[in-house]
């Protein structure tokens, strides 16, 4: 996930569904043009992410049926403390899903 916006977001977390998280979260370059190297590892849900920063979200292992049934929504809550859900399809809308619940 990268923030294209000029401005922060918070509690960014990705889900599966709506039982499976994310298992690890991290940093991640997309400078430089060469292999992209995982950066350092974070929080989850990820506490802040900067304007125009990246982070991947790494799921665990599952099945293809279990990945096509639980495609993955991010969530976040921007500089005004609204919270989104944008889900594969690209479907951007508010919605009250808190952070870790």
């Amino acid at each position: 996930m990268t923030n294209d916006s000029d401005a922060p977001v918070r509690d960014v977390e990705v889900r599966f569904g709506t039982a499976y998280t994310a298992a690890e979260a991290q940093t991640w370059d997309r400078a430089g043009g060469g292999p992209q190297e995982p950066g350092e590892r974070l929080t989850l849900p990820v506490d802040l992410l900067g304007a125009g920063r990246t982070v991947r979200f790494l799921s665990q292992r599952y099945s293809a049926p279990t990945v096509h049934n639980n495609r993955p929504t991010l969530y976040f809550s921007d500089d005004s403390g609204v919270r989104w859900s944008l889900d594969s399809y690209g479907d951007l809308k508010e919605t009250d899903q808190q952070p870790g619940a």
